[in-house]
């Protein structure tokens, strides 16, 4: 299948080797049933005129993970049980 799009990072042209900068158009070459795409800069193919703007993203921040217990285990707190009173192996008391 082929589809044009704008380059999200700065690549190589698979044909001719010459450097594609970061929105740049770019045709991508791939088969629906693999995973590796070949792409065609615009130095060997020719680009469509009405090709949108490359979009920027921000990235989502993902919070970090509080109540951890110390340790090589580190796993999260266990609220629920620690609210039922029950032990935890190798607890005392």
């Amino acid at each position: 299948m082929r589809t044009w799009g704008r380059a999200l990072v700065a690549c190589r042209c698979g044909l001719c080797g010459q450097k594609i900068a970061r929105g740049e158009p770019v045709l991508r070459i791939g088969v629906p049933s693999l995973t590796r795409v070949l792409l065609r800069g615009g130095c060997c193919v020719q680009a469509p005129p009405d090709l949108p703007p490359l979009v920027e993203r921000v990235p989502i921040a993902t919070p970090p993970l509080v109540h951890l217990r110390p340790g090589p285990h580190a796993l999260p707190f266990d609220f629920k049980s620690a609210a039922a009173g029950e032990r935890e192996p190798g607890q005392e008391g």
